[in-house]
């Protein structure tokens, strides 16, 4: 497997960092969730 899935220039997106991004994705959905069944105002 490849360790950087582009490179565009001085950027180069690697499969880990990707990784990080989804989860802090899938965090930041699911705690806003969270919230809004809880009733937790903005």
């Amino acid at each position: 497997m490849f360790p950087t899935l582009f490179k565009i220039g001085f950027f180069e997106l690697r499969v880990y960092s990707l990784m990080y991004i989804i989860g802090l994705l899938i965090c930041i959905y699911m705690v806003k969730k969270r919230s809004d069944l809880l009733g937790v105002s903005k």
